[in-house]
């Protein structure tokens, strides 16, 4: 699952324009909440767990086949000196999108791309989180954020039987409330930004966390917890935008990789972590809520990226994106491509 979201993400993000990026990338999470309310309204008609595993995983093996039809991003293909393949990638979207313009050649995409493909002479590793500074702060800062956001995250929906209430009532209302919360930050990330979102959220889920640690099961308890999901879901969608907007294309997955591997390892540790509660009822959540109120202060750490070009090498990094001095239309895609 993770493969599929890091894949799925970087693709999506590195065809858009500056505009669509976020609604693309949120549109995505958007159905795994509705993953989520499925789950919870399947398990009413289908209680043996067997079949249940069966049918949420047989769809997979259709999903994979329509990876034949998925086009892959010529922002990767050009900073990897592959203009031949970039150009048929690029074709083939004009082809899709109703434009059957031919004019595009080799000799356009060069000079279009001049920058980035000079940059792709240069071979980078991941030895490049160590030369690089400001890469290598980015990466630790994310890491630190999607750790704690995983750890709180799963450590919350892992134990909502302990809100008293029924287990599958409880995750067809985080499903279809998780389902706003994403849909609404399509609209709240274009007005205020990708860090001004994700600093209140975590602030907040953690705030919300610290409260529930010390109230008895009840109403209060459970719309609290609620809340802090929702606020939790809300910087996760904002982060995947954000984080991959903060990460050049030539290391954006490798970056991706280490910061979700990370990320998992908090999903791991919350169950661990919960196992405090038969000594001191209350730690787990105090630690879950430290943790992500912390998270709220490194965000600080990272700089706004809304309406800023991706960066596509590590030159542009260093540079602080300052690629719209080369970039008219602002963006390196829309230069070589109209459609």
């Amino acid at each position: 699952m993770t493969g599929i979201l890091l894949c799925c993400s970087s693709l999506v993000m590195e065809w858009a324009t500056i505009k669509l990026r976020s609604p693309l990338t949120v549109v995505i999470s958007l159905l795994i909440s509705l993953g989520h309310l499925f789950v919870g309204l399947l398990s009413y008609g289908i209680q043996e767990w067997r079949k249940f595993q069966l049918i949420v995983s047989a769809p997979f093996f259709f999903i994979l086949l329509t990876n034949w039809w998925l086009l892959e991003s010529p922002r990767w293909l050009i900073v990897n000196n592959k203009l031949d393949d970039a150009l048929k990638m690029l074709r083939k979207a004009a082809k899709i999108n109703g434009k059957k313009d031919k004019s595009l050649t080799i000799e356009d995409l060069k000079s279009a791309m001049k920058k980035e493909s000079s940059a792709s002479q240069t071979h980078n590793t991941m030895l490049d989180l160590v030369r690089s500074p400001i890469l290598h702060r980015r990466v630790l800062c994310m890491s630190f954020i999607g750790f704690s956001t995983g750890i709180l995250f799963y450590g919350l929906s892992i134990n909502l039987q302990d809100l008293g209430y029924n287990i599958k009532i409880l995750q067809v209302i985080l499903g279809f409330s998780s389902f706003l919360s994403r849909f609404g930050t399509i609209f709240i990330m274009n007005c205020f930004g990708r860090r001004t979102i994700s600093i209140p959220c975590l602030l907040f889920a953690g705030l919300l966390t610290l409260v529930c640690a010390f109230l008895p099961q009840g109403i209060l308890r459970a719309t609290l917890t609620m809340v802090g999901i929702n606020c939790l879901v809300i910087c996760i969608s904002c982060n995947s935008v954000y984080h991959t907007e903060l990460l050049p294309t030539i290391v954006r997955n490798r970056c991706k990789g280490i910061i979700l591997t990370i990320d998992r390892i908090g999903a791991m540790l919350a169950p661990l972590v919960s196992i405090l509660k038969h000594y001191i009822p209350a730690l787990p959540l105090i630690i879950f809520a430290l943790l992500c109120i912390i998270a709220s202060f490194v965000v600080f750490f990272l700089p706004e990226t809304q309406n800023k070009p991706i960066p596509d090498t590590m030159q542009d990094l260093e540079c602080g994106h300052s690629k719209e001095e080369g970039r008219a239309e602002g963006d390196s895609m829309v230069k070589v491509s109209q459609f």
